[in-house]
Order: C-alpha cells, then structure tokens, then sequence
C-alpha cells in the first residue's frame, strides 16, 4: 500500500469514520474514496480534494499533500533519495561505531585510535559491512528501475566490475584483499560464497604492492596434499586474471558438484584434459574434463613472491 493510501485508511479506522462519510465531506464519491485507499488511481487527487480529506480526517501538518507530492515524484529521483538517506543512515552508524571505540572515556569498549582500528582488520570489515548494505540498495534499485521501464565470505571469484563503485570500495579493493573461505589441498570439497557481493568477505589481509588484479583473493590452506611446498593454514592468494601455464598450483572451482580444490595443473589432449597433480605423492593424481572446469585461478603468493 502506497503511503498517501496508507496515511488515508489508517486515520479514518483511528477515527471510527465511514468511508461514506469521509467521501461526502472531500466532496468525492464513495468508490472514488475506495479507489485512493486501495491505490487504484493512477495519480493522486488534487490538491482541493486532499484540503478537504485532511479537513475530514482532523489533520493539520499537511501529511496528505506531502504524501501526495512524494507519489508524483518520478521513480527515478524518489529512489535516490531513498539511496541517498540510507548512505545518510550508514554513515551516522559508522560515526557512531568509530566515536564509541575511540572515546578514551569508554572503559568497557577500551579506546583504541584509527591505526589500532585498521591493523586489527575491524575498521575494514564495518566499513565492509556498510558497503554490502549499500551496493545492495543500489543494485535493487536499478533493478527495479528498469524492470518497470521494460513492463542479482567469502567471496566468489571472478566478479563483474560496476562503473559505480564508492570511493570507499575503491580504497578497500586497492588496499586489501578479501579472505574467502578455506581451499582444500587435499580431496575436492564443496565450496560457497555464502552470498556474499563482490569483492566483499568476512575477513580482510593487506594487499601486496605488485598485486594490481582487483579481483586477487586469499585463502586459507587446509589438508596436506600440497605439502611441502604449502603446509596447512597457510594463506594463499590466487589472481584470476594470471595466466595459467602447464606446472602451475591454482585454486580449481569444478562443475557441476560445485567444488574446490588446489593442486599443480597441467594441460593434455590439446588443453582438452586437466591434470590436477598433488605435490604430496602420497594423493592421487586426477584427469578432468576442461568443460568440467568452471575457474582456474593462479596461485601468485604464499605471503611471499611466489616464482
């Protein structure tokens, strides 16, 4: 129900007025009345008739007119607005949140300054936090802009790149990378996103100076057959947009059980068969079918260069 509608039949119920009543005073029929109630009508009423609704109803702040002004207002602006109140609404709780844990005189919080904030990683996750919101209302919005004109961890890698990023996604994108969920060296192992938007986790690691890939991720290592050169718990970080030649280790996303795993890769049958090789011999080796490959995604550093 539209607010105008809303506004309308909740006052006159408050009231205990017929609706018949309430017509003939706006000077409007009955099913006319019904009609605004039940947001029938293709505009709203005039600005006379919602005088006398007002006038009918016992209001005096001019609820009706602004509720009607807000209705002719094209979808388009009303939804900035709305997107623009919920940045509004973000950013108070994230001043609050930075106010409460740097207020020295907060001694059940503990103060601590911004630097402390950052390297503990809860200053990039909150700032996560209100991002995700954000993105999300802005994406449901073009959505629903244009489905009206023509009557959507951890992380999952790759994603697609929005022209309209914030500047505060931008910064997070280029000063650190998300730390999805852990990748199995070992037996392949079912993997999700947990819903997550791009580019945004859990958890976050300072990104390396030389990793300019914005779709670069972390994972946490578990299982032993990549050992020695990978041991458990160690954190990976893999770029999607690496090459990735015969020998190299890759975090392997395999279709249609939806599962992961790392392993050395190699190429046979003209690229058409992938090898998965464990560097632990005491792991089988296993032969996929390339179009049961649904991402290969290189291995680039074990926070440190990898060559």
């Amino acid at each position: 129900m539209h607010r105008l509608a809303d506004l309308i039949t909740t006052r006159r119920h408050e009231l205990k007025l017929t609706a018949i009543s309430v017509a003939r005073a706006a000077g409007v029929t009955r099913s006319y009345l019904s009609m605004i109630e039940n947001s029938k009508v293709a505009h709203p009423p005039s600005e006379a008739v919602l005088q006398r609704l007002q006038l009918a109803l016992q209001l005096d702040n001019n609820e009706l007119l602004d509720a009607a002004a807000w209705e002719r207002t094209p979808d388009s602006i009303r939804q900035q607005l709305d997107h623009t109140q919920q940045q509004v609404q973000l950013s108070k709780k994230l001043a609050d949140w930075l106010r409460n844990n740097t207020d020295k005189q907060n001694t059940r919080l503990g103060a601590r300054d911004l630097d402390a904030l950052f390297a503990s990683g809860e200053l990039t996750k909150r700032i996560a936090q209100i991002l995700t919101h954000s993105n999300t209302s802005a994406t449901y919005n073009r959505e629903q802009s244009r489905s009206s004109k023509s009557s959507q961890p951890a992380t999952s890698p790759p994603h697609n790149h929005s022209d309209d990023e914030p500047p505060l996604l931008q910064h997070l994108v280029s000063a650190t990378l998300p730390l999805i969920n852990l990748v199995p060296a070992g037996t392949p192992t079912d993997f999700t996103d947990l819903d997550y938007p791009a580019r945004i986790a859990d958890d976050y690691l300072p990104r390396p100076a030389d990793i300019d890939d914005p779709d670069a991720f972390a994972a946490r290592i578990v299982g032993q057959s990549m050992v020695p050169d990978y041991q458990p718990n160690d954190l990976v970080v893999f770029s999607p947009q690496a090459e990735t030649p015969d020998g190299c280790d890759c975090f392997v996303r395999l279709e249609p059980e939806h599962h992961v795993t790392f392993k050395r890769i190699f190429f046979e049958d003209e690229g058409n068969i992938i090898r998965l090789v464990p560097i632990n011999p005491n792991y089988k080796t296993q032969r996929v079918p390339r179009e049961q490959i649904a991402g290969l995604y290189r291995a680039v550093w074990k926070m440190q260069r990898l060559t």
